[in-house]
C-alpha cells in the first residue's frame, strides 16, 4: 500500500536565512507560515471526526425555553432512537479506528502520518527548516517498502526547497540536524523512532552531498582506527603467530586470534574470580608473550556482580592494562556489548557504546554486539527454552522492541563516526543474522561482522539450526565467536566426581546462588553425554579438556573459541592446546559425532519432568 502525500503549494524564494541571522521560530518566517498554512490544510483533511454533538434537552423534546417544558411520548421515542444511533456511531467509529491502529504501519511513513503536527525540538516551535523537512518529506511518494524510492524522493525535494529559498548554511544544516535528532529522541513509539531515523541519514547524507567537507575534514573523516585492508571470506587464516591463528571476522579487516579471552567472571563477586592483578597478568601472557589478540567483555560485566564490583569494572581492568603502554592498543581486539532487550534502542545503542569507551578508555570499540536481541527470542535467557513462544508477542515490553532499521541504522552511526570498527550480535539466531545483514544492505549501512553463541560437543546448534549456513562466506560472510565451549567446567570433568568435602567448591556450579541460573549446563543428558566424551579422551592419551577445545578449533564455522580462566595453570594449558597444529584423528571425530546423534541436544535436554509437570524450567522459563 502506498502513502502518496497531497500535493501542496509551490513555496516562494524566501531570504530571511541567507541575508539575517539563523531564525529558530516557524512564527517568524513567510516560509513558515506558509509551511504552517499548508499543513494545516493537510492535516484538516486527515484529522479525526469532530466530536458528535448530542441534542439538548429542548433540541430533542422539540421544545424551546418559550414553550410549556412538557414533553410528549413522541419526542421521547426520537431522542430515545438518536441517542441511541449516535451511541452505535461511536462505537462503530471507535472499532474501526482501533482496528486501524492495531494494524502495523509500514516503517518509513511520513513524519506527519505518525505525529500529525509539527513539534520541534525540545517542544519549541518549528524552526523554518524543520518546517521545509516536514513538507518534503510530504512532498515524496513514499512506499511500504521502497526505501530506495522513499530516499530518492526525499532528496528531490529537500533539494528544490533549499534551492528556492536560499535558506541553509552549513552551520543551519547542522543546526537542523541536532534539533532533527532531539525531536527523534523524544518520539518513543518504535514505529515513530524507525521512521525518523531512517529520515536523519537520508537527511544527513543529503547535507554531505550539498557542503563537501575542507580538506582537513575530509583526510579526518576517511581514517579508520586502523588501516583498511582487503576484505575476503570470513575464517580466513591469514597468519600464525606462536602457532595460534589469525582469522578474518566476517569480511572486512578485522583479524583476530582463534583463541580469545572471555572476561565475564574478571574481577568479579565469584569465591574463585581472578582479581585484577591477575587479570593483568593473564593480558601480559596471552597478548604480550603469545598469539592472542582478542578479548571478550561486556558493559553488564563481571557477573556476578555486588555493590563493592559494580557492572562495568571488567571493561576498566582492560582498559588500566592496555593503557599503561600505548602501543597495547594496537595489539588487541576488543569486543564488547551492549545490554540486550528493551535497553538496545538508537538512543542506548549510541550512549552505552561512549559509556564503554570511557571505561575501557579508548577511542574505538572493535565489534559492538547486542549482548541479547533487542526482540523476543527463545535463547533471550539462560534456560532450556527452544521453542518459540507466540504469546511473548502481546507482552508489554515487546511492542516497542528496536527494529532492525533502528539497531543497523545506529550501529551505521557509530561506525561513521570512528567509535566502533564492527558490529554483531550475541545469544542470536539465524534469523536474527539474516534480517540484520538484509536491512543493513538496503540502508546503505555495514552489515554485522560477528555472531557471538554458545557453542560445545554438548551444544551444537549454531552447525544445525541454520547459524552456520547463514554465516558462510557465500551468504552472509559473517564471523562466529563460541563460549562456554567447556560448558561452565562440566567438559573439564571436575564435576563428576562426588564432592566428599562439602565445604570445597568445585567451581561456580558449587555456588548457591547464580551458578545455579546455568543448569542446563549440567543436566542428567548433559552429564552422561560429558561421562562418554571423558572415556573417549582417556582412551586417546588425551584429557576431556584437551579433546572439547581441540574439536571447537577444528568447526570450520567457529572463527574464535573465548575461554576463561581463573588461574595461570588454566590459561598455559589453553594456549597449549590451540597451538598445538596436529587435528584430531579421523576415529576421534567420527566417535564424537556418534555421541552427537544419540544425544542430539544434551544442554537442553532433562530427564527430571514427571506426570505433572508444568512446563516451567528451574529458573522458571517456559519450556520446551
Amino acid at each position: 500500500m502506498a502513502f502518496v502525500s497531497r500535493a501542496v503549494p509551490k513555496i516562494q524564494p524566501s531570504t530571511s536565512l541567507a541575508s539575517g541571522p539563523w531564525q529558530p521560530h516557524a512564527s517568524e518566517s513567510p516560509l513558515a507560515a506558509e509551511i504552517q498554512s499548508a499543513d494545516a490544510r493537510r492535516l484538516s483533511v486527515a484529522a479525526a471526526p469532530p466530536a458528535l454533538q448530542y441534542p439538548s434537552r429542548e433540541q430533542a423534546s422539540g421544545t424551546s425555553t418559550r414553550t410549556p417544558s412538557r414533553v410528549h411520548s413522541s419526542d421521547t421515542v426520537k431522542v430515545f432512537w438518536g441517542f441511541l444511533g449516535a451511541l452505535c456511531f461511536a462505537t462503530v467509529w471507535s472499532a474501526i479506528r482501533r482496528a486501524w491502529q492495531s494494524v502495523p504501519a509500514p516503517p518509513y511513513i511520513a513524519m506527519a502520518a505518525t505525529t500529525g503536527t509539527i513539534p520541534g525540538a525540545y517542544g519549541q516551535p518549528a524552526s523554518e527548516l524543520e518546517g521545509a523537512v516536514w513538507k518534503a518529506i510530504n512532498r515524496a511518494d513514499i512506499t511500504e517498502i521502497d526505501d530506495v524510492g522513499f530516499q530518492r524522493a526525499l532528496y528531490a525535494s529537500l533539494e528544490g526547497i533549499f534551492k528556492e529559498t536560499q535558506a541553509i548554511t552549513r552551520a543551519q544544516a547542522e543546526a537542523l540536524m541536532a534539533n532533527m535528532s532531539a525531536l527523534m529522541m523524544r518520539l518513543g513509539h518504535v514505529r515513530r523512532r524507525t521512521a525518523l531515523t531512517v529520515l536523519l541519514t537520508s537527511l544527513e547524507r543529503f547535507l554531505q552531498n550539498i557542503f563537501e567537507p575542507p580538506a582537513a575534514e575530509a583526510r579526518a573523516s576517511s581514517s579508520s582506527p586502523r588501516p583498511t585492508g582487503k576484505g575476503g571470506p570470513t575464517n580466513e587464516v591469514v597468519g600464525v603467530v606462536d602457532g595460534i591463528r589469525q582469522k578474518r571476522l566476517g569480511g572486512g579487516d578485522i583479524i583476530v586470534s582463534e583463541m580469545g579471552l572471555g572476561t565475564q567472571r574478571w574481577a568479579s563477586a565469584d569465591f574463585n574470580a581472578p582479581d585484577e592483578a591477575l587479570c593483568h597478568k593473564f593480558m601480559d601472557r596471552a597478548i604480550l608473550e603469545s598469539g592472542v589478540n582478542l578479548i571478550d567483555t561486556a558493559e553488564q560485566y563481571p557477573i556476578p556482580s555486588d555493590f563493592r564490583r559494580p557492572e562495568g569494572l571488567t571493561e576498566e581492568v582492560i582498559g588500566r592494562w592496555h593503557k599503561q603502554d600505548p602501543s597495547r592498543r594496537e595489539k588487541i581486539v576488543i569486543a564488547t556489548k551492549i545490554t540486550g532487550g528493551s535497553n538496545v534502542t538508537r538512543r542506548n545503542i549510541i550512549r552505552d557504546c561512549e559509556d564503554s569507551l570511557k571505561r575501557l578508555q579508548t577511542d574505538y570499540i572493535d565489534v559492538y554486539l547486542l549482548h541479547w536481541p533487542a526482540r523476543y527470542s527463545p535463547q533471550a535467557n539462560w534456560g532450556q527454552s527452544l521453542a518459540y513462544n507466540y504469546d511473548m508477542e502481546a507482552a508489554p515490553w515487546y511492542q516497542g522492541a528496536a527494529s532492525f532499521e533502528e539497531i543497523c541504522l545506529a550501529m551505521g552511526e557509530l561506525i561513521k563516526s570512528g567509535k566502533i570498527r564492527g558490529w554483531g550480535m550475541c545469544n542470536d539466531n539465524a534469523f536474527g543474522l539474516t534480517a540484520c545483514c538484509e536491512v543493513a544492505k538496503r540502508l546503505g549501512v555495514p552489515p554485522p561482522v560477528s555472531m557471538q553463541n554458545d557453542f560445545s560437543m554438548n551444544d551444537r546448534r549454531a552447525e544445525e539450526n541454520g547459524v552456520a549456513e547463514a554465516s558462510s562466506p557465500i551468504h552472509e560472510n559473517v564471523g562466529f565467536m563460541a563460549y562456554n565451549a567447556l560448558c561452565g567446567g562440566i567438559l573439564t570433568g571436575k564435576y563428576m566426581e562426588p564432592r566428599t568435602d562439602k565445604k570445597t567448591k568445585r567451581g561456580r556450579f558449587d555456588e548457591p546462588g547464580w551458578g545455579r541460573t546455568l543448569y542446563r549446563y549440567y543436566s542428567g543428558p548433559a552429564l552422561a553425554s560429558a561421562e562418554v566424551y571423558k572415556k573417549l579422551a582417556e582412551k586417546n592419551g588425551m584429557s576431556l579438556t584437551e579433546l572439547s577445545l581441540r574439536w571447537c578449533k577444528e568447526r570450520r564455522a567457529v572463527t574464535s573459541t573465548l575461554l576463561g580462566q581463573t588461574s595461570m595453570e588454566q590459561l598455559e594449558e589453553d594456549l597449549k592446546y590451540f597451538q598445538n597444529p596436529e587435528p584430531l584423528p579421523d576415529a576421534v571425530m567420527n566417535a564424537i559425532d556418534i555421541q552427537h546423534m544419540r544425544n542430539r541436544l544434551p544442554i537442553f535436554s532433562s530427564d527430571d519432568p514427571f506426570v505433572d509437570w508444568d512446563g516451567r524450567g528451574d529458573i522458571g522459563e517456559a519450556i520446551p
